[in-house]
């Protein structure tokens, strides 16, 4: 049997499904003592039990050190996942990690490997009816050769740095080896088993230990380079950058000729704040080898070649949100603008067919998408949907260039995720995939608005509501209105189901577009940074206040909703505008910036100052943060009812922030109202308990608490 699915159609299908993960048919992960993988993720170091094995156990046995690549690939339980993929309708045991994150709505190294590697779908061909593979048809290489490493970092181990392993004289006592190699521990010499997949190979991952120093990894390049086979090679990096040569071989002459290469920096801070935290490394190195490759500071390309051009995205030129340019293969100095640059327009990539070219922006907090006929010029928007407000996309997983038909999907705040065969002559569009709402979903029962309100400084901020359209828009109604702004992160006017148990007992929802995020670009984050982040503050009130004033809700009938900087935003109106709240939800918050920005021990803290300011080496961001930090300004006055929440396992926000703020808003406040602590003390972090079932029961009492609260359960 050649595989359990054969036509177009069913393999589409299979592609769509949130059971199939395509890279354990085009992936290779090993591990420097020789032992194979699915991929990095496969099952994570935590499970519900405690600690565990990094990887699921039952693949120990997938090892090089006895077996060739396709061996070490064809093991039992290898075969078992990929046939259980192609038969399920559930991801298997392994894939736990990316079923979690894809449950909380977060991206998964399932999806990563879909939208890079999907169009390689035939690939399942090679499939026996027992799992196993034919042939291997490598097309993601994520191999650690070794663990060496110059750098003992405060937040690595021995199993990842052999000068970790030099600093820590127990290490020694037990046995524990220094040096891992590849090399060392695969039966037949890695590199020849390699070597003929470097000519269809389109990834590659390298990390370690530090990759830069490794001989393999030079070793690669210069084969692609000398054979010509960098044009459709994508290189990403983890790397501490703190060496760009290794003997007469050099980054800078080798990675210019590669499509495209990626760097993951190692850097927690500046100057001696990085000699403390890389141990071994020098600031320096790191600083003087990024100008050599930058050359132009904070320049970024990515480049398609299509049709005797290439297009370049770039944010060169003052494009902050990127623009897209054009030169001809033969004259690569003379660049043109094919998409200029637009204010508060993020312009995406592009995407390309025989006579159509595609491409994504958003504006405004709205994505859009655009197709353009490469022979007439033309450019129009597709429409999927009569919805003004929504989340559109679009892929291309066939190989056949030669078409006008796309997959494009479409969701908004009132309707559940649909994939349709688009057609970009026709229009015609057909309904190929529709997310199940198993408790039954009418999206014309409700109304998804986008309204506008002044901020403090004239800056008009956008706000997505989604509310029942039988409800009076009378000022009567509970809000819901939820933030984060920070980080350049933006929140989208996507589907959530679980919010309509809100919705259907009145409360509206709706989300405030806050500066500090990046639903407008660049600016929109700039303008909510170090001393101006109070804009963020303001923009949230004014939002509020907004929708007090058009009848969305009343003064005093609004709950907020936020969780880590988001949950700072809370904070910080809580204690400016206590009265335009009936209950708060502030989830893991970051209320004591002031303690954790003075405190440069905290790994996370020097990298932070770029967004916060040093209140420890400056006066002024000291007394600006003073001036907004929620823990340093509460006072006697009424606040609404609270919940917060904590770890003891949170990484990022210290669960000792959460509690003292709780300590002193209860002895200082002066209503009667209940501010409770939720303390977390199983294997949770940051991000919530994992599992299915724990998101779920977490979420519950969130909500239960708003409808208690909203006075809807009494």
């Amino acid at each position: 049997m050649s595989s359990v699915v054969k036509s177009k159609e069913q393999k589409q299908e299979l592609l769509d499904r949130n059971s199939f993960c395509i890279l354990p048919w085009v992936h290779l992960y090993a591990e420097p003592d020789g032992t194979v993988f699915p991929c990095c993720t496969a099952t994570p170091l935590w499970n519900e039990e405690g600690p565990g094995s990094r990887y699921d156990p039952k693949f120990a046995k997938s090892t090089l050190k006895d077996k060739s690549i396709l061996q070490a690939l064809n093991e039992h339980n290898f075969n078992v996942l990929r046939k259980e993929m192609l038969n399920g309708d559930e991801l298997p045991s392994s894939c736990t990690r990316c079923k979690r994150f894809e449950d909380v709505g977060n991206d998964s190294y399932r999806q990563y490997g879909r939208r890079h590697f999907g169009k390689h779908i035939d690939v399942i061909d090679n499939t026996n009816e027992d799992g196993s593979l034919k042939k291997l048809d490598l097309k993601f290489l994520n191999v650690r050769f070794s663990n060496h490493c110059n750098s003992s970092c405060l937040t690595c181990n021995a199993q990842w740095s052999t000068t970790w392993w030099d600093n820590s004289p127990w290490l020694k006592k037990a046995g524990v080896p220094k040096l891992l190699q590849l090399e060392d521990n695969s039966k037949l010499p890695f590199w020849e088993q390699i070597q003929p997949h470097l000519h269809t190979v389109e990834r590659i991952y390298f990390t370690g230990g530090e990759p830069l120093m490794m001989p393999d990894h030079w070793k690669i390049l210069k084969y692609l380079v000398d054979n010509n086979l960098t044009d459709k090679v994508e290189l990403q990096y983890n790397t501490n950058l703190t060496r760009l040569t290794f003997g007469k071989l050099n980054a800078l002459d080798m990675w210019p000729k590669f499509s495209s290469v990626d760097l993951g920096l190692s850097i927690d801070g500046c100057e001696s704040d990085f000699d403390i935290v890389r141990w071994g490394s020098k600031w320096t190195d790191v600083y003087n080898n990024i100008k050599a490759i930058k050359k132009i500071e904070n320049i970024r390309y990515s480049i398609d070649s299509w049709q005797k051009y290439f297009y370049i995205h770039t944010n060169q030129d003052n494009s902050p949100d990127f623009k897209i340019c054009k030169c001809k293969h033969e004259d690569i100095n003379k660049w043109e603008d094919f998409i200029p640059a637009k204010k508060e327009t993020v312009i995406g990539g592009l995407d390309f067919l025989d006579d159509y070219i595609l491409r994504a922006e958003k504006s405004d907090a709205i994505s859009k998408l655009y197709v353009r006929n490469i022979k007439t010029n033309k450019e129009e928007e597709i429409k999927i949907s009569d919805e003004a407000i929504g989340v559109p996309g679009a892929s291309l997983m066939q190989k056949d260039t030669n078409t006008t038909k796309i997959r494009v999907s479409w969701e908004s705040m009132a309707t559940p995720g649909k994939i349709y065969e688009y057609d970009i002559v026709s229009k015609e569009k057909k309904l190929v995939k529709e997310t199940e709402i198993p408790s039954g979903h009418d999206p014309n029962k409700y109304i998804v608005e986008r309204i506008k309100a002044k901020s403090h400084d004239g800056r008009m901020i956008p706000i997505s509501i989604l509310r029942l359209k039988n409800k009076k828009q009378d000022g009567k109604s509970k809000l819901l209105l939820y933030a984060y702004g920070a980080y350049k992160h933006s929140v989208p006017p996507s589907f959530s189901s679980s919010r309509f148990c809100l919705v259907d007992r009145g409360i509206t929802f709706a989300i405030a577009h806050v500066r500090g995020g990046g639903d407008l670009g660049d600016v929109w984050h700039t303008e909510a940074k170090k001393k101006l982040k109070k804009n963020t503050f303001f923009d949230y009130i004014a939002c509020a206040n907004h929708l007090i004033d058009q009848r969305y809700t009343f003064k005093g009938g609004i709950c907020f909703y936020g969780g880590s900087a988001g949950g700072l935003t809370g904070g910080a109106v809580a204690n400016m505008a206590p009265e335009l709240f009936f209950s708060m939800l502030l989830l893991v918050p970051f209320v004591d910036v002031m303690t954790t920005m003075l405190n440069e021990e905290l790994p996370l803290t020097p990298a932070e100052w770029e967004l916060w300011g040093n209140p420890k080496k400056f006066k002024e961001y000291f007394e600006y943060i003073l001036s907004y930090a929620p823990y340093n300004n509460l006072s006697k006055k009424d606040y609404p009812s609270m919940l917060i929440t904590t770890s003891l396992f949170d990484n990022r926000v210290l669960y000792s922030e959460p509690v003292k703020y709780v300590a002193k808003l209860r002895d200082v406040k002066t209503d009667n109202n209940n501010q409770l602590l939720k303390c977390k003390v199983e294997a949770s972090g940051h991000g919530g308990m994992s599992g299915r079932d724990n998101a779920i029961t977490e979420l519950a009492e969130e909500y239960s608490f708003i409808l208690k609260t909203a006075e809807i359960f009494k």
